[in-house]
């Protein structure tokens, strides 16, 4: 009786471990390099731009865009996590140039593969509105729908995030499931220096962009000529 014991308590112990040892290998990447982050943003971001996957009627309604570089899955049955920038346009009519970037986590991804990059273009509605206040469940809160592909895609679409994934060197539509959007705060603090929100970054110029993410944001300049004031 004692050995049973002794035999299911071991294989419960062996079962945590193997269970928490992939969660505790993903922590250090959600909290490593800020810097690091956002040149990887640039670089998915410049991929997907060259790509030419994006039709350019899609491109054209943009005022948001959000790159997720690396995303992850925590562990066994656990949905993928990561973090990454997020610019707005600015000025009147969202035909400005492109905000300061903000960092924000994901939670609950939904992933085929190991890890992930994920761009999600937000165009004007509801969703751009929730990610400002807080935290946005896609589906829920925010309207999402795989992206289209190519040239001869439909100029409109019901969502108003357009989410695109690439794994294995290639982009696609894809859905994040209902996956949790919400501003990564440390992040943020380490990067502007205080507690400061979306918002305030996003829409009234009161800080101004790291060194490392200058390459992200000049990327969104190049591909969006100005507007606008």
């Amino acid at each position: 009786m004692i050995q049973r014991l002794f035999e299911r308590s071991f294989l419960l112990t062996v079962l945590l471990v193997c269970l928490v040892i992939p969660i505790v290998s993903v922590m250090p990447t959600l909290a490593g390099d800020d810097d690091q982050t956002l040149r990887d943003a640039a670089t998915v971001l410049r991929a997907i731009i060259d790509d030419n996957i994006v039709p350019p009627s899609l491109w054209a309604q943009v005022r948001c865009v959000m790159v997720l570089p690396d995303v992850r899955r925590f562990g066994f049955g656990i949905g993928g996590g990561g973090r990454g920038p997020m610019s707005c346009r600015t000025g009147k009519n969202f035909l400005g140039a492109w905000s300061a970037p903000v960092m924000y986590k994901v939670d609950g991804v939904r992933l085929n593969g190991s890890s992930s990059d994920y761009v999600l273009l937000m165009k004007d509605g509801s969703g751009v509105a929730n990610l400002l206040m807080g935290s946005t469940q896609l589906g829920l809160e925010a309207r999402a729908e795989p992206g289209p592909s190519g040239v001869s895609a439909p100029n409109r679409t019901a969502g108003d995030i357009l989410t695109y994934g690439r794994a294995k060197g290639l982009f696609t539509g894809v859905s994040m499931g209902s996956a949790t959007l919400e501003p990564a705060s440390a992040a943020n603090k380490r990067l502007y220096g205080g507690d400061i929100g979306p918002p305030d970054i996003l829409t009234t110029k009161a800080v101004t962009t790291p060194a490392a993410g200058r390459e992200f944001i000049s990327t969104l300049d190049n591909k969006f000529a100005m507007r606008g004031p």
